[in-house]
């Protein structure tokens, strides 16, 4: 009886101590695991402080306070300055810094009552092609020595960004003037003691002049602020080209390009018809009224006023006609391309900007730029009516181009109102692509700060991992060896405890001892 009392204890004591060592062992893995976990959410808490501060772009520092923007159009080669102003919570601010502000005289630059005041050299850099370097650095650092004087004092001019774009009057030279020009150009960069890159310096498509102005024109206007209206379609009339620039709702339709603004993404129709610039549809005119030599009467041009080609051997003289004007201007060029183009433009935004050449024409005329069109057009048609010397004054006739802006002002309303349709657009009076361009440029060094302190974030984040996994690494393998070392304390105390019950009887010993009992005789 003895014995079945001590073997009963004994099992007890064993069913005792075999919970404890459960319990104990669901302790220790709950502990582990919670200090895993633990490493691993700092881990991962730590990762995405790193990683939030990403969302807000690199610190203002990181980028410039100005930005050169050389542009050199068809007919002159001209200097921008693009300023960025930091605003509270991170804004910023883009506008082109007018050269006036810098107090610096430009050698030889006469103010005009019309057009644009800007810095340039003329005429195009293109006619410098055949003169080589020498040609190039004439064009060029007149540009940016004045440049280097007006930005004197605002920092390390090493840091200060210069982009050059080269648009139509480039595009018509043959490829192998097209590089040896734009050889020469970079060179003069590069040892201008401005930042530069070659790549900064390029032949753009007439498509990329439009989303540049595009960008700049409604940055400008407010129309890319979170309570704004919405962005415009903008048509630019330069002097070789006409670009067009469509805000459509889908991204999907015919040549659509994303442009990406302040974080927002615009689907852009872009289209540049090329020999549609004034310059170009002018000569065009001349083509189709060319006869065999002589006197030409040219229904674009006032009485009074004639002009002689150099590469022709005949003389236009004026008779005005609006109607015929219209008649040479449409025979000059095919008004298909313009019109069907537009026509086939769907899901665009109904308000248009209208840029260069046609602000230049409601300049000339003196005509206010919210003037419908139709009332537009009428005002300077009666003006043409006069004879030149009746029709402008005598500081207007002073300008080179005074005796063409008849032929102008036909042909924007031919553009605006009969190829497309239009009843009103916003002429607008700062037209320089400059700035779009300098705002995308921020926003490519934007990202490419984004990307490297990506790099730097991501570094440090799987350093933070790495020793963060060791010491998870080194806690399992703790859990695992405690785990070994109960199940062996385990092992061992069961078979020490075996040794004892076979020697009173074994595991079987309970039943054989009450029989044995049982059995025996009182």
């Amino acid at each position: 009886m003895q014995k079945l009392i001590s073997s009963r204890v004994l099992h007890a004591k064993r069913n005792r101590r075999g919970r404890e060592n459960i319990i104990s062992w669901i302790v220790i893995v709950l502990t582990v695991a919670a200090l895993i976990g633990y490493v691993l959410w700092d881990g991962y808490r730590g990762a995405g402080r790193g990683m939030g501060s990403l969302v807000l772009g690199p610190p203002s520092s990181h980028l410039p306070h100005h930005v050169l923007v050389v542009d050199c159009g068809s007919t002159g080669t001209r200097l921008n300055i693009i300023g960025r102003v930091g605003g509270d919570e991170g804004e910023e601010s883009f506008r082109a810094v007018g050269w006036e502000e810098f107090k610096v005289p430009f050698p030889g630059y006469t103010p005009k009552k019309h057009g644009y005041n800007r810095l340039e050299t003329m005429p195009g850099i293109h006619h410098t092609a055949a003169g080589g370097l020498k040609e190039v650095k004439a064009a060029l650092e007149p540009l940016l020595d004045w440049a280097k004087e007006a930005l004197r004092g605002s920092g390390d001019l090493g840091e200060v960004p210069i982009l050059l774009f080269a648009t139509a009057g480039v595009r018509k030279l043959e490829a192998g003037k097209q590089k040896a020009l734009m050889g020469h150009v970079r060179h003069v960069l590069s040892s201008s003691g401005f930042r530069f890159q070659p790549e900064w310096a390029r032949i753009i498509t007439g498509e990329d002049e439009g989303i540049f102005s595009w960008v700049s024109s409604n940055y400008k206007l407010g129309n890319f602020g979170p309570a704004a209206a919405g962005a415009m379609n903008v048509l630019e009339l330069g002097g070789s080209s006409l670009q067009a620039s469509y805000v459509v709702d889908s991204a999907g339709e015919g040549d659509t390009k994303p442009v990406k603004v302040l974080d927002r993404t615009y689907n852009l129709r872009v289209k540049s018809f090329n020999g549609y610039g004034m310059n170009d549809a002018f000569n065009s005119s001349l083509y189709h009224l060319l006869s065999e030599g002589g006197v030409v009467v040219h229904p674009c041009f006032q009485a009074g006023f004639s002009f002689e080609p150099g590469e022709l051997d005949v003389r236009y003289e004026g008779g005005f006609d609006a109607d015929k004007c219209r008649r040479v201007i449409k025979g000059g060029l095919p008004n298909e391309s313009v019109r069907g183009y537009h026509e086939g433009v769907r899901g665009a935004r109904a308000d248009y900007i209208a840029l260069a050449g046609f602000y230049l024409v409601y300049s000339f005329f003196e005509i206010d730029l919210t003037t419908p069109l139709s009332e537009a057009f009428e005002r300077m048609a009666s003006i043409c009516a006069f004879p030149f010397e009746e029709g402008f004054t005598e500081e207007e006739r002073g300008d080179k181009n005074a005796g063409l802006y008849c032929f102008r002002s036909v042909y924007v309303d031919v553009i605006l109102r009969e190829w497309m349709g239009l009843a009103q657009v916003k002429v607008y009076d700062e037209s320089e692509w400059a700035l779009g361009a300098a705002i995308l440029l921020h926003h490519e060094l934007d990202d490419e700060e984004r990307e490297r302190r990506r790099i730097e974030v991501g570094v440090e984040v799987g350093a933070r991992w790495g020793v963060r996994g060791l010491l998870a690494a080194l806690l399992a393998l703790g859990m695992v060896l405690a785990g070994v070392a109960l199940v062996l304390k385990a092992a061992l105390f069961s078979s020490r405890g075996g040794r004892r019950g076979v020697a009173d009887g074994g595991q079987d010993f309970l039943l054989p001892v009450w029989r044995s009992d049982f059995n025996k005789d009182p």
